[in-house]
């Protein structure tokens, strides 16, 4: 009874072993599942149930069964040792024909990894390519950008120094037109300062010649240089000069004459105590349409009195019209200030009033008075020294 227990629990000693191989070949039939990963799930599953692991179980196992079949002679009968023997025999087959399988399985998966380990080395070497490439169009990049760089300094040094020519030019521009804004208003105040003098010398035109002379010290006043101050100080006295002038109140003696000669329509002839016979000549000297008109009423015109007769209404109106005549040419001189033509007028006045108009009457003495006053005035002087100051300008704008 011995004998036969024996070898039952040798025959299930050595079944035993097979259940680790089992579960190996289940872990094996488990790993292409895990093959199916990527290549580094890949290796470490290799790693951690690789052929080191399963050697050693094998190892043992194969101890064990050496065991077992050294020792079963000397616990078994004969007749069970070949069952025993039979049993060691099947179960090497069946452990050998699993590391074969095993082994079959695990070369499969070291040539998948091969084949993944030869992408990912191709993809290496691509991947190295490419950053070659990359390194080289990013030198080359940078090798454009510092070119372009320098070409930028380089633009805008240039602009810089366009900029500053430009500068300088605006500012020689603006210089010239402050030149040429400065030398225009010294040629206005020139022509002004000459028109003032003129119109002071030549037409006595007092308040004409002030303004161009204000005129002029504006626009010299509004340049901005120092070389004009003997200019300046010379227009100030010239200015000053104008101003005290003194002319005569020619309106007011133009109103004067004409009351005189509204007045005059109205004045009486004189009487003679003998006869006297007068006829009204023109008189010789020229005076252009006033003289001309003149002349012709002294031909057409022929008064004639006798003791204690009185005139021909036709006569006294002849009279009063020349009369009135004389008072409109010396209106006209008046009104042009020219004083040599007035006076010749009032002497001619004169001598129409003393020979045919009554000296006794109130109207005609005030009258005559008058026109004494007026034939008195003179016109103001030109002050010295007028046009030292047109000279003084004159000099500078030759000079500049």
């Amino acid at each position: 009874m011995s004998a036969q227990e024996t070898p039952e629990s040798g025959s299930e000693a050595t079944d035993s072993p097979a259940q680790p191989s089992s579960s190996s070949s289940s872990a094996s039939e488990s790993s292409p599942s895990a093959s199916q990963q990527s290549p580094e799930s890949e290796s470490a599953v290799t790693r951690s149930a690789g052929p080191g692991k399963l050697g050693l179980v094998l190892v043992a196992l194969l101890a064990l069964l050496a065991l077992a079949v050294a020792l079963y002679p000397w616990i078994a009968p004969d007749e069970e040792a070949g069952e025993l023997q039979a049993l060691v025999d099947a179960s090497v087959e069946e452990i050998d024909q699993r590391v074969s399988e095993r082994f079959s399985a695990l070369a499969g998966r070291l040539d998948e990894l091969d084949r993944v380990l030869t992408e990912v080395r191709s993809e290496q070497e691509n991947l190295a390519s490419r950053l070659g490439r990359a390194e080289s169009e990013s030198r080359e990049i940078s090798t454009s950008l510092e070119r372009q760089a320098d070409s930028l300094e380089a633009l805008e040094n240039e602009v810089g120094a366009q900029l500053q020519e430009l500068w300088q030019q605006e500012g020689q521009q603006r210089e010239a037109d402050r030149e040429f804004e400065r030398r225009m208003r010294l040629l206005e105040a020139a022509s002004l300062l000459r028109l003032g003098q003129e119109r002071a010398e030549l037409a006595a035109d007092w308040p004409a010649s002030r303004s161009a002379y204000e005129r002029a010290e504006q626009l010299v006043r509004a340049v901005d240089d120092p070389r004009l101050g003997q200019v300046r100080r010379l227009l100030a006295t010239e200015l000053a000069a104008l101003e005290s002038v003194r002319e005569p109140e020619w309106e007011r003696w133009q109103v004067r004459l004409s009351q005189i000669a509204d007045s005059a329509r109205q004045w009486p002839i004189r009487n003679h105590e003998h006869a006297a016979e007068s006829t009204v000549e023109p008189t010789s000297e020229r005076g252009g349409w006033l003289g001309d008109i003149r002349a012709a009423l002294g031909r057409l015109v022929t008064v004639s009195r006798r003791d204690e007769l009185e005139l021909p209404a036709d006569a006294v109106d002849s009279l009063r019209e020349q009369l009135q005549l004389r008072l409109v040419a010396a209106e006209l001189a008046l009104v042009r200030r020219n004083l040599v033509e007035l006076g010749h007028q009032l002497r001619a006045t004169f001598d129409l009033i003393d020979q045919w108009f009554d000296p006794d009457d109130a109207d005609v003495r005030s009258a005559t008075e008058r026109l004494r006053e007026l034939e008195s005035i003179q016109a103001p002087r030109v002050p010295e020294g007028l046009g030292e100051a047109l000279r003084a300008l004159q000099s500078q704008l030759e000079s500049a």
